[in-house]
């Protein structure tokens, strides 16, 4: 195999060492080709001889064994479905159905439309079922996130959103009994007498279950979230099964929220985690929601903590910001905050600072904003603010040649 860095010019070669192994049909390493392979030059071949039987794949950069990226040119579909289930290595596991996934988000991407793939329903499905992987492993893997592996599209907001929705309702409508089946199943294995380390490995894939259960958004859905609110042992719990019935048509989720805001007020930290739950809602009346727990009398603007739990928890709400609404929304609050709290400002404004690479028609709608901003918030009052938001608008001027704003 021929292993390659790429070098700005005039950049001498660094030495990259890459965890290496031929793995064979059954998912085990093939006897001495376990090495690592020490890159000095900018392109060099190595020969693994006396093999034994043909390998099914090479597990190349095992664990990350150098600081850096990398990419296997020669890793299709077929061999990437091969090392996401067989793979010794859990790390090359999880990178490469990562990988598999990835294809499948920018396709929906790039192609609206497009049939998802056979391969990758089969290989999420087979991993959906075992159940002898570990929970963390497990959770890793059937994670559907919308930030892309390919970095083009990192600012394609709105089109990531989407496309996690279509891979989750996917998923959702395909292997709908087995998730019920799982979540019940680990459900039952959350014990108090669990490790710290346990605990927290199957909290996250019951998060990833939870998500991916509440896609369905039926009532029978709701009935399972709600039965598992009632016996949730945990915060963390509680919280992603508040999120999940807040995010859904469930009749009495108004009633439920108020349930829970009076529960939880008493105590700092619940009052925190409440104020989360409303920012992350996805329904139309979200900005009305935000509004009125603003204008609670138990809230208070000027509480870092609470403050923070709000606004900076919607600012990270994608499918809501980045809408007309949501944009101008981060520019009230930007302005509103800086002279409160610089520091809650200067997250919300952090929203803007993919300008760069941002579709044209929202470049234009977070450059106007950002003009505002900057009209708005004295440099003298507020500099670190006023100077994040003029480092931003240069950019617009930059790329879009627009004096005037």
């Amino acid at each position: 195999m021929t292993l390659r860095q790429d070098l700005m010019d005039g950049q001498e070669p660094f030495p990259v060492p890459v965890s290496a192994a031929l793995v064979n049909a059954q998912g085990r390493d093939m006897d001495g080709t376990c090495r690592i392979l020490l890159l000095t030059e900018q392109e060099q071949s190595y020969t693994f001889g006396n093999l034994s039987e043909e390998p099914a794949f090479a597990s190349l950069n095992r664990d990350a064994s150098f600081y850096g990226t990398f990419q296997e040119a020669t890793a299709d579909a077929a061999l990437l479905q091969r090392q996401a289930l067989l793979d010794s290595n859990a790390f090359n596991r999880v990178e490469a159905f990562r990988k598999l996934t990835d294809r499948e988000r920018l396709a929906q991407i790039t192609a609206p439309g497009t049939p998802l793939s056979y391969g990758w329903l089969h290989v999420y499905g087979t991993i959906l079922r075992d159940a002898n992987l570990p929970w963390a492993l497990k959770a890793a893997m059937l994670r559907i996130d919308e930030q892309p592996l390919d970095r083009h599209y990192a600012a394609w907001f709105p089109e990531l959103v989407r496309a996690r929705e279509i891979l989750m309702q996917a998923i959702n409508s395909r292997f709908y009994e087995d998730l019920v089946h799982a979540i019940h199943e680990l459900r039952r294995s959350m014990k108090t007498g669990d490790s710290l380390q346990v605990g927290i490995q199957k909290r996250e894939l019951y998060r990833v279950l939870v998500d991916l259960l509440a896609v369905a958004d039926t009532p029978a859905v709701h009935e399972i979230l709600m039965r598992h609110l009632d016996q949730a042992r945990t915060a963390t719990e509680r919280f992603r099964l508040l999120v999940a019935l807040n995010r859904s048509s469930w009749k009495r989720r108004l009633e439920l929220l108020e349930q829970t805001s009076h529960q939880w007020c008493g105590d700092v930290t619940s009052y925190a985690n409440y104020l989360k739950v409303v920012a992350l809602g996805t329904h139309s009346d979200l900005w009305h929601r935000v509004e009125r727990e603003k204008n609670r009398p138990g809230f208070d603007l000027t509480h870092p903590t609470l403050s923070r739990a709000l606004l900076v928890t919607v600012a990270t709400n994608t499918k809501k910001v980045w809408a007309e609404e949501g944009i101008d929304w981060i520019r009230r609050h930007v302005v509103d905050m800086a002279p409160v709290n610089a520091n809650i400002a200067r997250r919300l404004l952090n929203t803007f600072q993919h300008v760069p690479r941002l579709q044209p028609q929202w470049r234009r709608r977070v450059c106007a904003a950002l003009h505002d901003i900057v009209a708005r918030v004295p440099f003298e009052d507020n500099p670190s603010i006023a100077g994040q938001a003029q480092s931003y608008l240069h950019t617009c001027r930059r790329i879009d040649g627009h004096p005037d704003i």
